[in-house]
């Protein structure tokens, strides 16, 4: 009795059960470990950077009254995270959601997928994705699937899943796509 006790123990504490073929990673907020990741990002030409920067200097020299804070992107509320080692390297992925309204509109919130590079270590965007969640919200989140692609998991959102491959020209990178959209739709 003890010793189902203790593998039943073991096992709710992850330590020694399989991982399950569906595996939710729910959002978690802004971290002190995914900052690099989100600074790299910011650097990037991808279009939620260039809107973040350009929020940031409308913000300079207002007031609270002005409606311009408004279109600010907090990343402290408005940042979804979620770090995993997607290809056993011991090193983790970042991704990373923006659920600011200015940016999801009435859709779902941008998000995209930070690697970095296996021999450089820089932070490079792998893929965009697209997710109903919230930071700090059962709602949403990353599935982790079963299947690998080229070694790496595979995942879904809300609204795509999502498998790897190496980046042309770069065999040792890799990048993530969808391959089909989640959930799959009736003909």
């Amino acid at each position: 009795m003890r010793s189902l006790l203790l593998i039943l123990a073991l096992c709710l504490l992850g330590m020694i059960c399989p991982a399950r073929a569906d595996q939710l990673l729910p959002w978690g907020g802004y971290s002190r470990a995914a900052e690099n990741a989100y600074r790299a990002f910011l650097r990037s030409d991808y279009w939620v950077a260039q809107e973040i920067g350009e929020s940031e200097q409308l913000a300079v020299g207002t007031t609270p009254d002005e409606d311009v804070p408004s279109l600010r992107f907090y990343p402290r509320r408005q940042l979804g995270v979620v770090r995993h080692d997607f290809n056993g390297d011991g090193r983790q992925e970042v991704i990373l959601l923006f659920s600011s309204g200015y940016l999801r509109g009435n859709g779902q919130a941008p998000g995209v997928v930070m690697v970095r590079h296996p021999r450089s270590s820089a932070w490079r965007i792998a893929c965009d994705i697209r997710d109903w969640g919230e930071p700090r919200s059962a709602y949403g989140g990353i599935h982790l699937l079963a299947s690998r692609s080229h070694g790496w998991r595979n995942f879904r959102t809300s609204d795509a899943i999502y498998h790897w491959r190496p980046v042309r020209g770069q065999p040792d990178a890799m990048e993530c796509h969808a391959v089909a959209p989640w959930p799959p739709r009736r003909r």
